[in-house]
């Protein structure tokens, strides 16, 4: 997969102590299974998709800006296919906050005709670091690994230690020493297309006081009811298998 060239806007060589911020921008693209129809439906899963990871030192957020950029681009054109994507997955439409004081995840999931709130402390994955080096523009990253039990492979964050952060393009929590710039999980990959540093705190929204959040366990419960198709969920959403 070829990658663009990450564009850095301003630098400074300690975001974590300074609390300044990072913005940065990740293309998607699901892999479709050998057993997998070329469908309408398909085609509009296998297009790429942006994400944006938006940290400040305390808290952080990773959110699609997929609908953003259609609404923008379609200039107000239904596309009846993105249309029943999105109304079944919602993918487009999911938002991670990562709160680094409390430890904890707070997730927002559409399911069909509703949002569901979940939250959850952070969990150590089981992670195993390998001796593999590669670069990514102007940072070497290196490779970590952990297994998928969902969809029975494995999953490889390649990260920097050169931007010493703890995030990713992620709805949980994973504990590697700098920012994961691409992974390669089984079903899809994810690739920073740019990063921006900012020197100042970029504001945050947490969520209401008054959302009510359930847990991991009562959201597996909850896709039961509505009867989706777990692993489609769990592509981008669920983390390893400890």
């Amino acid at each position: 997969m070829k990658f663009h060239f990450i564009i850095i806007i301003f630098l400074f060589s300690n975001i974590a102590n300074a609390q300044q911020s990072i913005r940065v921008l990740y293309e998607s693209r699901f892999k479709a299974p050998k057993s997998a129809t070329k469908t309408e439906l398909l085609s509009v899963l296998y297009q790429p998709r942006l994400y944006q990871l938006t940290n400040n030192g305390n808290l952080s957020e990773f959110r699609s800006i997929e609908k953003k950029r259609k609404e923008e681009t379609t200039q107000g054109k239904e596309n009846r296919s993105d249309t029943i994507f999105l109304t079944t997955v919602g993918l487009d439409e999911s938002i991670c906050l990562k709160d680094f004081a409390e430890n904890i995840n707070y997730c927002k999931y559409r399911l069909s005709d509703r949002f569901v709130y979940v939250q959850d402390p952070f969990q150590n994955q089981q992670i195993t670091y390998k001796a593999d080096v590669k670069k990514i523009d102007i940072y070497k990253c290196k490779l970590a690994e952990s297994f998928d039990t969902i969809n029975s492979g494995l999953i490889k964050y390649w990260y920097t230690t050169d931007i010493p952060i703890v995030d990713g393009p992620l709805l949980y929590w994973v504990n590697l020493p700098g920012l994961i710039l691409h992974i390669d999980a089984p079903l899809v990959d994810y690739y920073a297309v740019k990063i921006e540093f900012i020197n100042d705190i970029l504001p945050i929204n947490k969520f209401p006081t008054s959302t009510r959040f359930i847990s991991s366990i009562e959201f597996e419960q909850e896709l039961n009811v509505d009867k989706l198709d777990d692993k489609k969920i769990k592509i981008m959403d669920g983390p390893p298998s400890k």
